[in-house]
């Protein structure tokens, strides 16, 4: 599953800042992992995508409701004025690089993957 939220700074009152990106895509993962069970996540780690600032996070939940395990990856990032969450959940691991991987395009730059694979978690076999 992919999930794409805009956090608009005009209604906001005020732009997110880069400062703000960790804790963003922290609660942005957490709460939507939440819905199955007690989730885990790593920090945060920062890093540049098209001249834009980006935070990206990993997690995941062992959900007994479902009798699954899901993992997600979250990344945030500043446009203009505005913040955009990008998460990505699967209930397998080795899905997950897949989907961040899809190329995205920005400011007319050439389209690159969106989360750079270094960022993936490691799956247990």
């Amino acid at each position: 599953m992919i999930s794409i939220m805009r956090l608009d700074g005009t209604c906001l009152g005020r732009p997110t800042t880069s400062a703000e990106l960790g804790a963003l895509a922290t609660t942005s993962l957490t709460d939507s992992l939440k819905r199955f069970g007690d989730p885990q996540t790593g920090a945060a780690t920062y890093f540049q995508v098209a001249d834009h600032s980006a935070a990206v996070l990993s997690g995941s939940v062992v959900s007994e409701k479902y009798g699954a395990t899901f993992y997600g990856t979250a990344a945030c990032l500043i446009q203009g004025d505005d913040a955009v969450c990008w998460e990505f959940l699967a209930s397998h691991c080795s899905a997950l690089p897949e989907l961040m991987a899809y190329p995205i395009r920005f400011d007319g730059q050439p389209a690159q993957p969106f989360i750079p694979a270094k960022f993936s978690q490691a799956c247990k076999p």
